[in-house]
């Protein structure tokens, strides 16, 4: 965890042109195996208030949105899209796929975005 946390928490960075988050599980593992990428998905619920407060805190910042730009970016909103049930994962959570589909590495949710800053894994 803390490898990714570093990703995408490290030195200054340009904010990408252009940040696309794909919404269709299908649709974005295609793409990972068209580019030859890894796909990272956030898990999210717009009840979930650690959901919004990780988006605010940590997916918005141009240093993560840069980091990320080397991966096939995936947001499932787990009440309105279809995830297979062997890739769900308790809101936020942060997985790394590759385009396969193998998970690779992984953030389970429940920590404070600060907290997850710093490289903490719990509440």
């Amino acid at each position: 965890m803390i490898a990714l946390i570093a990703l995408l928490c490290g030195g200054q960075a340009l904010l990408p042109a252009a940040t696309t988050w794909q919404t269709d599980w299908k649709t974005a593992f295609r793409m990972a195996r068209d580019q030859h990428r890894l796909v990272f998905v956030d898990y999210y619920q717009n009840k979930c208030q650690p959901c919004q407060e990780m988006e605010s805190v940590v997916l918005r910042s141009p240093d993560t949105l840069q980091r990320l730009s080397d991966f096939v970016l995936l947001r499932l909103d787990l009440d309105r899209r279809a995830i297979p049930q062997s890739h769900r994962y308790a809101p936020p959570s942060y997985v790394i796929f590759d385009a396969a589909e193998r998970e690779r590495f992984r953030i389970d949710g429940g920590a404070h975005p600060r907290e997850t800053w710093r490289g903490r894994s719990s509440c």
